[in-house]
């Protein structure tokens, strides 16, 4: 079973637990943008004009720093999408944060770093016996993976504490009301069979990947957040690459756009019909940003008229509006 194969497998565990529109899928390789840059040829000028021609260089620099900050595009801050269809045709859009996203193992401090004694436990499980496949046995959180450990909770609050990354951001609306459901789940990779189902030898797990997942309904409004965080164990810079948010993802496509707010660009994708129009009786966005070496998600659903499209306007700004000043 290969990394996509996996991923996908990641979307028949817990089924009560995950929405039932998201397909994760992590690709084997990222290709990284080429940047090129024009050379500038220069000439000699004299000493003051020379002068005055750097420090006007300067300020356009830091005027220029300061302007692509604000927008998210440098710091580590923001993202780009890119949108499209998988082989099979199925709408996609993947989303490519700014800088390498891996923290340090030292900088997650919840209890989460105890799911790699579980993922050995369940190994253990799956293994006796010579149970070669990971179907042959009950595993105690019901995963059929050993390395998948998923754990839920009553609150947002709760689910990030259990991580304990301490940049983790969320939006006061999810602290204060109770989800729908809320989980964590936790994945981990053994450095000497990384791609392994199911190791030969008893394998030393380390955390490489956490997901806080959250669903609320609101007045009629479906939202769901998705925060993602890996670590240096993570093969890839990446948390997700490719997405798709629709349960009939071969007639609908996705569109790309931004929003700012708060000095930052958030990326906005929009579910619409194959043909190019949208439906003007249900709204399907999803909004993403990443900032800390965390990639946030906020996927929103709601049926058009003037009192939820009021409240779901209150709910995005206060998601963009939760990340902290500067």
């Amino acid at each position: 079973m290969n990394r996509d194969q996996l991923l996908d497998a990641i979307g028949n565990t817990g089924e009560s637990m995950l929405k039932e529109t998201e397909q994760l899928r992590l690709n084997a390789a990222v290709n990284d943008a080429t940047v090129t840059r024009n050379a500038v040829a220069t000439t000699r000028r004299p000493a003051r004009r020379k002068m005055m021609i750097l420090l006007a260089a300067c300020m356009i620099l830091l005027l220029g720093t300061v302007a692509a900050y604000a927008a998210g595009w440098i710091g580590g801050r923001g993202g780009r999408a890119e949108t499209g269809t998988n082989e099979e045709g199925e709408a996609l859009f993947k989303y490519y944060p700014n800088e390498d996203m891996r923290v340090p193992i030292t900088a997650i401090t919840g209890n989460i770093l105890n799911c790699t004694a579980q993922m050995k436990e369940n190994w253990r499980i799956l293994s006796a016996g010579n149970q070669l496949t990971p179907y042959a046995a009950p595993l105690p959180d019901s995963s059929s993976i050993p390395f998948i450990v998923s754990t839920g909770f009553n609150t947002v609050t709760e689910a990030a504490a259990y991580i304990g990354y301490a940049d983790m951001v969320l939006p006061q609306f999810a602290q204060n009301t109770a989800p729908s459901y809320a989980y964590v789940q936790a994945i981990g990779t053994d450095p000497v069979e990384p791609h392994a189902l199911l190791s030969a030898q008893e394998p030393d797990y380390l955390l490489c990947w956490m997901k806080l997942e959250a669903c609320y309904a609101l007045d009629g409004i479906t939202v769901y957040l998705d925060n993602y965080v890996i670590t240096e164990a993570n093969e890839e810079p990446r948390a997700i690459l490719s997405t798709a948010i629709s349960n009939v993802p071969q007639e609908v496509e996705f569109v790309s756009d931004t929003a700012t707010a708060n000095n930052r660009e958030f990326v906005v994708i929009t579910e619409q019909n194959i043909d190019g129009s949208v439906d003007e009786d249900v709204v399907r966005k999803e909004y993403i940003w990443a900032e800390n070496k965390v990639e946030y998600h906020l996927s929103i659903r709601y049926d058009v008229n003037d009192e939820t499209t009021a409240a779901a306007e209150a709910i995005i700004a206060d998601w963009m509006n939760s990340f902290p000043n500067e």
